[in-house]
């Protein structure tokens, strides 16, 4: 507190004095006044042009924290004039383009951070994400083919392209890519039941229920997946399984309205009207 005054005096004689600047950025920080923070890493900026981004960007996380996000984008952009090279100050401004909606502002900064690692897959998959959320299915996918190219194995790459596919209405693509994915991450129930539903779709009831079966297994006690392969060993015309497949799922909910009136249906169909 006692040398705040005499760092003041010092810059109010030399107020290009950057290392005084400096000392009082970490008084002020330590004290709590952001806003003076703020105001000294710009003048800082101005005064050490070869530092301007970095200062620039210091103010704007300051600015970010406080919750003002429009002074924060403005910092972040005044980083990225003195570099546009300056890769965490570009990323936080895609996420505030982000957070507010601006998809076509994020996607824009996302293919400048492209142009500097134009191998990143993840950058790929990110823009192809941003593009799906607009309901611009064939960007995405564009996007999406683009990060596989990079990362032809991975299981996020392969499900984002599945699930783009499946968007799409191009069934027998959505199951290439499900079955990919599956190949690199054998853990996904949502991805094995996605896959259960097309395959049956296209008529192949068993191997649907195979999948089924191994989203049960990941996921116990996902009503969707149980509902899904009762229905569908019931199409396959096994009513004993069908039922047993409903009773479990009674098990974990007892008042599934959805597998009540399944087992009402299925026990007639058995003969076994006392419980239908």
């Amino acid at each position: 507190q006692q040398a705040i005054p005499e760092y003041e005096a010092v810059i109010r004689i030399k107020p290009d004095n950057v290392q005084a600047l400096q000392s009082l950025v970490k008084l002020y920080k330590k004290t709590g006044k952001t806003a003076q923070v703020i105001d000294l890493y710009e003048k800082l900026a101005k005064i050490d042009s070869a530092k301007a981004d970095d200062y620039n960007y210091q103010a704007g996380l300051i600015a970010e924290n406080q919750g003002s996000d429009a002074r924060a984008l403005e910092l972040y952009q005044n980083a990225l004039a003195s570099n546009k090279a300056h890769v965490d100050a570009r990323q936080r401004v895609i996420k505030l383009y982000e957070k507010n909606k601006q998809w076509k502002k994020a996607i824009e900064h996302a293919q400048m951070l492209l142009e500097l690692n134009p191998k990143n897959a993840d950058l790929y998959l990110y823009i192809s994400d941003i593009y799906a959320k607009q309901n611009n299915l064939p960007e995405a996918l564009k996007a999406a083919e683009q990060a596989q190219k990079l990362r032809p194995s991975d299981a996020a790459v392969n499900l984002q392209l599945a699930l783009l596919y499946e968007k799409s209405k191009n069934e027998d693509k959505a199951i290439e890519y499900y079955k990919k994915a599956l190949t690199g991450s054998k853990k996904n129930a949502a991805a094995y039941n996605n896959l259960g539903l097309l395959l049956e779709k296209k008529g192949n009831l068993k191997e649907a229920i195979e999948y089924y079966e191994t989203a049960l297994k990941i996921d116990p006690k996902n009503f969707d997946v149980y509902r899904n392969l009762g229905d569908a060993y019931e199409k396959n015309g096994n009513i004993k399984k069908a039922i047993e497949i409903y009773e479990k799922l009674l098990s974990i909910d007892k008042n599934n309205l959805d597998a009540l009136e399944a087992l009402a249906i299925l026990n007639y169909k058995a003969g076994a009207k006392e419980k239908s």
